[in-house]
Protein backbone atom coordinates (compact mmCIF):
# COMPACT_ATOMS: atom_id res chain seq x y z
CA UNK A 1 0.00 0.00 0.00
CA UNK A 2 1.49 3.30 -1.04
CA UNK A 3 1.36 6.34 1.14
CA UNK A 4 0.19 9.74 -0.05
CA UNK A 5 3.07 12.15 -0.59
CA UNK A 6 3.86 14.33 2.41
CA UNK A 7 4.80 17.88 1.47
CA UNK A 8 6.97 19.83 3.89
CA UNK A 9 7.62 23.55 3.92
CA UNK A 10 11.22 22.86 2.97
CA UNK A 11 10.23 21.04 -0.20
CA UNK A 12 7.73 23.73 -1.18
CA UNK A 13 10.34 26.48 -0.75
CA UNK A 14 13.10 24.59 -2.54
CA UNK A 15 12.76 26.71 -5.69
CA UNK A 16 13.25 29.88 -3.64
CA UNK A 17 16.77 29.06 -2.49
CA UNK A 18 19.56 31.31 -3.75
CA UNK A 19 22.38 29.14 -5.05
CA UNK A 20 24.82 31.90 -6.02
CA UNK A 21 26.78 32.58 -2.86
CA UNK A 22 29.01 35.21 -4.44
CA UNK A 23 26.01 37.29 -5.51
CA UNK A 24 24.68 37.22 -1.95
CA UNK A 25 27.98 38.47 -0.59
CA UNK A 26 28.16 41.16 -3.28
CA UNK A 27 24.80 42.48 -2.07
CA UNK A 28 25.79 42.21 1.59
CA UNK A 29 29.13 43.84 0.85
CA UNK A 30 27.58 46.81 -0.98
CA UNK A 31 25.01 47.33 1.79
CA UNK A 32 27.72 47.22 4.44
CA UNK A 33 30.00 49.61 2.51
CA UNK A 34 27.18 52.13 2.11
CA UNK A 35 26.38 51.83 5.82
CA UNK A 36 30.00 52.23 6.89
CA UNK A 37 30.46 55.33 4.71
CA UNK A 38 27.11 56.68 5.94
CA UNK A 39 28.04 56.42 9.62
CA UNK A 40 31.45 57.93 8.90
CA UNK A 41 29.75 60.82 7.08
CA UNK A 42 27.32 61.48 9.94
CA UNK A 43 30.19 61.42 12.42
CA UNK A 44 32.04 63.91 10.22
CA UNK A 45 28.93 66.10 10.17
CA UNK A 46 28.66 66.04 13.98
CA UNK A 47 32.29 67.18 14.13
CA UNK A 48 32.15 69.93 11.47
CA UNK A 49 28.44 70.86 11.30
CA UNK A 50 28.24 72.08 7.71
CA UNK A 51 25.15 71.85 5.52
CA UNK A 52 27.11 70.22 2.70
CA UNK A 53 28.10 67.34 4.99
CA UNK A 54 24.53 67.13 6.28
CA UNK A 55 23.07 66.65 2.80
CA UNK A 56 25.86 64.23 1.88
CA UNK A 57 25.03 62.17 4.98
CA UNK A 58 21.34 62.16 4.04
CA UNK A 59 22.06 60.98 0.48
CA UNK A 60 24.33 58.21 1.74
CA UNK A 61 21.63 57.20 4.24
CA UNK A 62 19.12 56.95 1.37
CA UNK A 63 21.51 54.69 -0.54
CA UNK A 64 22.14 52.46 2.49
CA UNK A 65 18.43 52.07 3.22
CA UNK A 66 17.72 51.55 -0.48
CA UNK A 67 20.18 48.65 -0.60
CA UNK A 68 18.84 47.22 2.65
CA UNK A 69 15.40 47.22 1.07
CA UNK A 70 16.81 45.62 -2.07
CA UNK A 71 18.38 42.79 -0.05
CA UNK A 72 14.96 41.79 1.28
CA UNK A 73 13.77 41.06 -2.26
CA UNK A 74 16.95 39.34 -3.50
CA UNK A 75 18.31 37.35 -0.55
CA UNK A 76 16.23 34.41 0.67
CA UNK A 77 18.53 32.96 3.34
CA UNK A 78 17.71 34.52 6.72
CA UNK A 79 21.09 33.53 8.20
CA UNK A 80 22.74 35.93 5.74
CA UNK A 81 20.66 38.76 7.20
CA UNK A 82 21.88 37.84 10.67
CA UNK A 83 25.44 38.20 9.37
CA UNK A 84 24.58 41.54 7.69
CA UNK A 85 22.89 42.83 10.84
CA UNK A 86 25.95 41.93 12.89
CA UNK A 87 28.22 43.84 10.50
CA UNK A 88 25.95 46.88 10.55
CA UNK A 89 25.48 46.91 14.32
CA UNK A 90 29.04 46.43 15.47
CA UNK A 91 31.18 47.92 12.68
CA UNK A 92 30.93 51.48 14.13
CA UNK A 93 33.36 50.38 16.86
CA UNK A 94 36.07 50.55 14.20
CA UNK A 95 35.25 54.23 13.70
CA UNK A 96 34.62 55.27 17.30
CA UNK A 97 37.15 53.25 19.28
CA UNK A 98 39.18 54.46 21.17
CA UNK A 99 37.95 58.06 20.73
CA UNK A 100 34.65 57.27 22.45
CA UNK A 101 35.95 54.77 24.98
CA UNK A 102 34.11 56.60 27.84
CA UNK A 103 30.85 55.88 26.00
CA UNK A 104 31.62 52.20 25.40
CA UNK A 105 28.62 50.98 27.44
CA UNK A 106 26.26 53.23 25.49
CA UNK A 107 27.71 52.12 22.16
CA UNK A 108 27.42 48.45 23.12
CA UNK A 109 23.79 48.91 24.23
CA UNK A 110 22.98 50.83 21.03
CA UNK A 111 24.67 48.21 18.85
CA UNK A 112 22.78 45.36 20.53
CA UNK A 113 19.52 47.28 20.03
CA UNK A 114 20.37 47.86 16.37
CA UNK A 115 21.36 44.22 15.86
CA UNK A 116 18.19 42.63 17.23
CA UNK A 117 15.76 45.11 15.71
CA UNK A 118 17.43 44.87 12.30
CA UNK A 119 17.04 41.09 12.46
CA UNK A 120 13.41 41.48 13.50
CA UNK A 121 12.55 43.84 10.66
CA UNK A 122 14.54 41.95 8.04
CA UNK A 123 12.58 38.83 9.07
CA UNK A 124 9.29 40.71 8.66
CA UNK A 125 10.33 41.82 5.21
CA UNK A 126 11.38 38.34 4.13
CA UNK A 127 8.12 36.81 5.38
CA UNK A 128 6.11 39.53 3.64
CA UNK A 129 7.83 38.77 0.33
CA UNK A 130 7.44 35.00 0.76
CA UNK A 131 3.73 35.28 1.53
CA UNK A 132 3.04 37.41 -1.54
CA UNK A 133 1.78 35.63 -4.66
CA UNK A 134 3.35 38.32 -6.88
CA UNK A 135 6.25 40.65 -6.30
CA UNK A 136 4.68 43.92 -5.18
CA UNK A 137 7.79 46.05 -4.82
CA UNK A 138 6.33 49.33 -3.60
CA UNK A 139 3.74 47.66 -1.38
CA UNK A 140 6.47 45.68 0.35
CA UNK A 141 8.73 48.73 0.51
CA UNK A 142 6.05 50.90 2.11
CA UNK A 143 5.51 48.17 4.73
CA UNK A 144 9.12 47.51 5.75
CA UNK A 145 10.95 50.80 5.00
CA UNK A 146 9.46 52.85 7.90
CA UNK A 147 10.59 50.15 10.32
CA UNK A 148 14.14 50.11 8.95
CA UNK A 149 14.27 53.91 8.99
CA UNK A 150 13.16 54.10 12.63
CA UNK A 151 15.75 51.57 13.81
CA UNK A 152 18.51 53.34 11.87
CA UNK A 153 17.53 56.79 13.17
CA UNK A 154 17.38 55.62 16.80
CA UNK A 155 21.01 54.56 16.48
CA UNK A 156 21.81 57.84 14.72
CA UNK A 157 20.22 59.79 17.59
CA UNK A 158 22.44 57.80 19.97
CA UNK A 159 25.50 58.95 18.01
CA UNK A 160 24.24 62.53 18.25
CA UNK A 161 23.88 62.12 22.02
CA UNK A 162 27.43 60.81 22.35
CA UNK A 163 28.79 63.73 20.34
CA UNK A 164 26.66 66.32 22.13
CA UNK A 165 27.11 65.47 25.81
CA UNK A 166 30.22 64.25 27.61
CA UNK A 167 29.28 62.22 30.68
CA UNK A 168 32.49 62.36 32.65
CA UNK A 169 33.05 66.11 32.28
CA UNK A 170 29.32 66.92 32.29
CA UNK A 171 29.86 69.32 29.41
CA UNK A 172 27.96 69.99 26.20
CA UNK A 173 29.42 70.33 22.74
CA UNK A 174 29.57 74.12 22.39
CA UNK A 175 30.10 73.86 18.66
CA UNK A 176 26.71 72.17 18.28
CA UNK A 177 25.14 74.77 20.57
CA UNK A 178 26.67 77.60 18.53
CA UNK A 179 25.44 76.07 15.27
CA UNK A 180 21.96 75.67 16.74
CA UNK A 181 21.83 79.33 17.88
CA UNK A 182 23.20 80.48 14.53
CA UNK A 183 20.56 78.46 12.67
CA UNK A 184 17.74 79.89 14.80
CA UNK A 185 19.14 83.43 14.48
CA UNK A 186 19.37 83.18 10.69
CA UNK A 187 15.74 82.08 10.55
CA UNK A 188 14.79 84.95 12.86
CA UNK A 189 16.52 87.41 10.51
CA UNK A 190 14.36 86.13 7.68
CA UNK A 191 11.25 86.43 9.84
CA UNK A 192 12.19 89.95 11.00
CA UNK A 193 11.58 91.29 7.49
CA UNK A 194 7.92 90.32 7.78
CA UNK A 195 7.80 91.91 11.26
CA UNK A 196 9.15 95.17 9.82
CA UNK A 197 12.27 95.06 12.00
CA UNK A 198 15.50 96.43 10.53
CA UNK A 199 17.97 93.98 12.04
CA UNK A 200 21.36 93.07 10.60
CA UNK A 201 23.39 89.96 11.33
CA UNK A 202 26.12 91.90 13.18
CA UNK A 203 23.66 93.98 15.24
CA UNK A 204 24.73 94.81 18.79
CA UNK A 205 22.58 93.52 21.62
CA UNK A 206 21.46 96.96 22.88
CA UNK A 207 20.58 98.06 19.34
CA UNK A 208 18.57 94.88 18.86
CA UNK A 209 16.61 95.47 22.07
CA UNK A 210 16.01 99.12 21.14
CA UNK A 211 14.67 98.07 17.74
CA UNK A 212 12.12 95.81 19.45
CA UNK A 213 11.26 98.45 22.07
CA UNK A 214 10.57 101.07 19.39
CA UNK A 215 7.80 98.84 18.05
CA UNK A 216 6.17 98.68 21.49
CA UNK A 217 6.85 102.14 22.92
CA UNK A 218 3.41 103.49 22.03
CA UNK A 219 1.81 100.65 23.99
CA UNK A 220 4.10 101.22 26.98
CA UNK A 221 3.90 105.03 27.04
CA UNK A 222 0.46 106.52 26.20
CA UNK A 223 0.53 109.48 23.78
CA UNK A 224 4.28 109.03 23.23
CA UNK A 225 4.12 110.60 19.75
CA UNK A 226 2.71 113.83 21.18
CA UNK A 227 5.83 114.61 23.22
CA UNK A 228 8.68 116.84 22.04
CA UNK A 229 11.50 114.86 20.33
CA UNK A 230 13.95 115.65 23.15
CA UNK A 231 11.42 114.48 25.71
CA UNK A 232 10.74 111.37 23.64
CA UNK A 233 14.47 110.54 23.74
CA UNK A 234 14.57 110.93 27.53
CA UNK A 235 11.46 108.81 28.01
CA UNK A 236 12.75 106.13 25.61
CA UNK A 237 16.12 105.87 27.40
CA UNK A 238 14.35 105.54 30.75
CA UNK A 239 11.99 102.85 29.44
CA UNK A 240 14.90 101.07 27.76
CA UNK A 241 16.87 100.88 31.03
CA UNK A 242 13.85 99.37 32.77
CA UNK A 243 13.28 96.96 29.86
CA UNK A 244 16.96 95.91 29.84
CA UNK A 245 16.97 95.48 33.62
CA UNK A 246 14.01 93.11 33.52
CA UNK A 247 15.74 91.00 30.87
CA UNK A 248 18.95 90.82 32.92
CA UNK A 249 16.99 89.69 35.97
CA UNK A 250 15.59 86.84 33.89
CA UNK A 251 18.69 85.70 31.95
CA UNK A 252 21.57 87.29 33.87
CA UNK A 253 23.95 90.11 32.95
CA UNK A 254 25.17 90.58 29.38
CA UNK A 255 27.34 93.00 27.40
CA UNK A 256 25.10 95.32 25.39
CA UNK A 257 27.93 96.26 23.02
CA UNK A 258 28.55 92.64 22.08
CA UNK A 259 27.09 91.08 18.93
CA UNK A 260 23.57 89.85 19.68
CA UNK A 261 24.20 86.37 18.27
CA UNK A 262 27.39 86.00 20.34
CA UNK A 263 25.48 87.07 23.43
CA UNK A 264 22.84 84.45 22.74
CA UNK A 265 25.51 81.75 22.54
CA UNK A 266 27.13 82.90 25.80
CA UNK A 267 23.80 83.08 27.62
CA UNK A 268 22.73 79.66 26.35
CA UNK A 269 26.02 78.02 27.36
CA UNK A 270 25.83 79.73 30.78
CA UNK A 271 22.31 78.41 31.24
CA UNK A 272 23.46 74.85 30.46
CA UNK A 273 26.49 75.10 32.75
CA UNK A 274 24.27 76.08 35.66
CA UNK A 275 22.05 73.02 35.30
CA UNK A 276 22.34 70.11 37.72
CA UNK A 277 23.86 66.82 36.55
CA UNK A 278 20.47 65.15 36.14
CA UNK A 279 19.04 68.20 34.34
CA UNK A 280 22.00 68.20 31.93
CA UNK A 281 21.38 64.54 31.12
CA UNK A 282 17.66 65.18 30.57
CA UNK A 283 18.42 68.16 28.33
CA UNK A 284 20.91 66.10 26.28
CA UNK A 285 18.29 63.35 25.85
CA UNK A 286 15.73 65.98 24.89
CA UNK A 287 18.07 67.39 22.23
CA UNK A 288 18.76 63.88 20.91
CA UNK A 289 15.03 63.20 20.70
CA UNK A 290 14.56 66.51 18.89
CA UNK A 291 17.29 65.52 16.42
CA UNK A 292 15.53 62.17 15.91
CA UNK A 293 12.18 63.86 15.18
CA UNK A 294 13.71 66.34 12.72
CA UNK A 295 15.57 63.66 10.78
CA UNK A 296 12.56 61.36 10.96
CA UNK A 297 10.44 64.09 9.37
CA UNK A 298 12.97 64.47 6.55
CA UNK A 299 13.01 60.71 5.95
CA UNK A 300 9.20 60.56 5.91
CA UNK A 301 9.14 63.31 3.29
CA UNK A 302 11.83 61.62 1.16
CA UNK A 303 10.70 58.04 1.75
CA UNK A 304 9.47 57.81 -1.83
CA UNK A 305 12.99 58.66 -3.03
CA UNK A 306 14.49 55.74 -1.09
CA UNK A 307 11.91 53.40 -2.62
CA UNK A 308 12.66 54.67 -6.12
CA UNK A 309 16.43 54.32 -5.60
CA UNK A 310 15.91 50.73 -4.46
CA UNK A 311 13.52 50.00 -7.33
CA UNK A 312 15.97 51.38 -9.93
CA UNK A 313 18.76 49.14 -8.63
CA UNK A 314 16.30 46.24 -8.53
CA UNK A 315 15.40 46.72 -12.20
CA UNK A 316 19.04 47.14 -13.20
CA UNK A 317 20.01 43.86 -11.53
CA UNK A 318 17.11 42.10 -13.26
CA UNK A 319 18.10 43.68 -16.59
CA UNK A 320 21.74 42.57 -16.41
CA UNK A 321 20.61 39.07 -15.37
CA UNK A 322 22.18 39.38 -11.90
CA UNK A 323 18.81 38.14 -10.61
CA UNK A 324 15.88 36.49 -12.38
CA UNK A 325 12.15 36.63 -11.74
CA UNK A 326 10.66 33.13 -11.76
CA UNK A 327 7.15 31.80 -11.30
CA UNK A 328 6.57 28.81 -9.05
CA UNK A 329 3.34 26.81 -8.93
CA UNK A 330 2.70 25.37 -5.49
CA UNK A 331 0.13 22.72 -4.66
CA UNK A 332 -0.79 20.94 -1.47
CA UNK A 333 -3.24 18.32 -0.20
CA UNK A 334 -6.14 19.58 1.94
CA UNK A 335 -9.58 18.45 3.15
CA UNK A 336 -12.75 20.46 2.55
CA UNK A 337 -16.35 19.98 3.62
CA UNK A 338 -18.69 20.49 0.66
Amino acid sequence: MTQAPYFTGKIIDEAEVDRSLWKIFVLIGLTFIFYFITIFSWQDFFSNLTFSKFWLSLILSFLFLGFSLLDIFLIKNFSKFIFLSFLIAFSPFILFYPKYLPFLNILVAGSIFLFFFLIKNFKKGIDFVKNSVKIHFFKTASYILPKLVTVFLVFLALLFFINYYHFQEEKFNQKINSSLINFLFQNFLGLSKFLDLEIKEDVKTDDFLKAILKKRINNLVPKFDQYHPNVQDEIFEKVFKEFRGKIEKFIGPFDGNLNFKENLILIFNRFLDNLSSSSKLIFALFMSFGFFLIIKGIFIFFGWLIEIISFIFYKILILINFAQVRIETKSREFVILS
